[in-house]
């Protein structure tokens, strides 16, 4: 099992650290790095991942918010489209170049009216556009 540096109500992992508890990149102690961060705890990366995940779902859960038709097709164009579908009357895709792991802005047409929102790429499509169309109707 592997342990890492994190802190508390981060997004990321603070550093790895080897069977000696030094850090694997600059070879400092664990202890060194803590008195230099307080907030910085000792954990397996296990946990220190769902600590992650939580916080990027804080992070990058906001509302829809409606955008011009003009910042829809402007994103569109700017990088080739990830998972660009339409599914029950909502025509929907991802940015291909994401914020935070797996988070990325994602842009919506419905009913003539145009969306955005940070969401998981690796959230079900079909779970999006029911989220989208029941905070907009």
């Amino acid at each position: 099992m592997t342990d890492v540096l994190y802190e508390k109500g981060s997004t990321n992992i603070f550093t790895i650290l080897n069977e000696n508890d030094k850090c694997i990149y600059s070879g400092e102690t664990a202890n060194d790095l803590m008195l230099d961060n307080s907030n910085l705890k000792i954990m397996p990366i296990e946990k220190a991942m769902v600590l992650i995940n939580y916080n990027l779902k804080l992070k990058y859960n906001d509302k829809w918010k409606r955008i011009t038709k003009e910042k829809y097709f402007e994103m569109l164009e700017i990088l080739p489209p990830v998972k660009w579908n339409t599914i029950n009357g909502v025509e929907m895709f991802a940015m291909s170049e994401y914020m935070e792991s797996t988070y990325t802005e994602h842009y919506a047409i419905y009913k003539n009216k145009y969306y955005c929102a940070i969401r998981d790429i690796t959230k079900d499509r079909m779970n999006l556009i029911e989220e989208l169309k029941l905070q907009i109707e």
